[in-house]
């Protein structure tokens, strides 16, 4: 990771009133590898480069500016990764292109709705020199993670949950509480929502550290010793051998059990651990914005550990969710291919291709509106409904214990 514009994203915070206040702004605190901090690098230790630069682009724009031979826009949503654009009134915010010591908006063009912007045809290079259609048409690009959003057809209050080395969680909202321990971006198919994006480092690597020190790195006998052990409402904790992303910087663990959380059981500590993890998610979206109606929204978990039924049906209970399984191969790529018909044809053609009603006003199907070949998600898990008392209440323990392990570090989350 590029850690080299450091300085320039404490600068910007501390000359725009706080890493809070940008956050308010841009939905993001500074990030060393956003946009505006590299520009700014450039800026300072290249000045005769940035002297020369007619246009600032992001892959996103850039790589359909190549395909139509001039300039196409930055689409609304990849453009919040940037801490330049305001998320609330979809401009590029004057005060912070104003830092940069003249008005950089002139090379950053006019932001744009992906879905709500003419294409434009293939350069004529591509079909003379390719074979490409002179009917061909390009829309606006945007970002890997507003792709799998809209390739998930994520509603509001749905949320995607991708289980990898990190954890990830996606969802929409339409009304968010921008939180430094989060991203927040525009949607980029429905303009009156918002896209939350939460990161956890410590996913997987813990999953797999305690399969191999208390299964003999058996997934069979993690998830039997998972099964065998049941839910202890009195007990709940967190584990965290890396320093976590939320709360930031919180290490080491910590359970409401009498006995310290790595001296218990194997069973007892596979599920405190693994439970917490996912309680500390539901709680983390609630502050963020994210509501789960009962009954009205869907939880997709995609990654390595999704095929493991187990996990899938605790994030079930703790959620209190169905849970779905993607059958897309790559669903970024997929959103693309829906983004790109939306802009060429309309939302409601949209709705046509997928089986579903036009009556229906929901920017994209529900799973079970549309036939699940169309869709590419599958049930499989509901939540039991005997488990939903326990996990709420557990849930208000989990949340004590993470605000006591914050304050006994002497730091405090935003979102605590």
């Amino acid at each position: 990771m590029d850690n080299s514009t450091s300085s320039y994203c404490t600068e910007m915070e501390n000359t725009f009133g706080g890493a809070d206040a940008l956050t308010q702004t841009t939905g993001s605190r500074a990030h060393c590898r956003f946009s505006a901090h590299q520009i700014y690098k450039i800026m300072k230790e290249k000045p005769d480069c940035w002297s020369h630069t007619e246009r600032v682009m992001l892959v996103s724009n850039f790589l359909p500016t190549l395909l139509t031979g001039g300039y196409m826009p930055i689409d609304f949503s990849d453009g919040s990764g940037m801490n330049l654009l305001d998320i609330f009134s979809k401009t590029w915010n004057k005060d912070l292109c104003g830092l940069f010591g003249e008005d950089i908006r002139d090379k950053l063009g006019v932001p744009v709705s992906v879905t709500r912007t003419t294409p434009r045809p293939i350069s004529s290079y591509y079909v003379e020199r390719y074979g490409f259609s002179h009917d061909c048409k390009i829309s606006v690009f945007t970002g890997d993670n507003p792709s799998t959003l809209t390739g998930l057809l994520l509603q509001n209050n749905d949320i995607a949950l991708s289980l990898g080395t990190s954890d990830v969680v996606i969802g929409s909202a339409r009304h968010v509480i921008p939180s430094r321990d989060s991203h927040v971006f525009c949607n980029p198919i429905d303009d009156d929502s918002h896209m939350v994006i939460i990161c956890y480092k410590n996913g997987s690597l813990v999953r797999e550290q305690l399969r191999d020190e208390h299964c003999h790195g058996d997934w069979s006998a993690f998830n039997e010793l998972l099964s065998e052990t049941p839910t202890d409402p009195n007990t709940v904790g967190y584990y965290f051998p890396y320093p976590e992303i939320i709360p930031q910087g919180l290490t080491g663990s910590s359970t409401t059990s009498p006995t310290p959380l790595l001296s218990l059981p194997p069973g007892r500590l596979l599920r405190t651990v693994i439970e917490g993890q996912f309680l500390a998610k539901r709680l983390h979206v609630s502050r963020v914005g994210l509501e789960q109606p009962q009954g009205t929204s869907k939880l997709v978990v995609v990654g390595g550990a999704s095929t493991n039924r187990i996990l899938l049906q605790i994030i079930a209970d703790v959620f209190d969710m169905d849970v779905y399984l993607s059958t897309a191969p790559n669903t970024a790529a997929l959103g693309g291919v829906y983004t790109n018909y939306i802009a060429q044809y309309g939302i409601s053609a949209l709705y046509q291709l997928l089986g579903h009603s036009e009556g229906n006003h929901n920017p994209l199907p529900t799973s079970t509106d549309a036939p699940p070949s169309r869709t590419f998600l599958t049930k499989v898990c509901s939540p039991d409904p005997a488990k939903r008392e326990s996990y709420r209440e557990m849930l208000k323990r989990y949340e004590e214990l993470e605000k006591l392990g914050t304050k006994n570090v002497g730091f405090k989350t935003s979102l605590v």
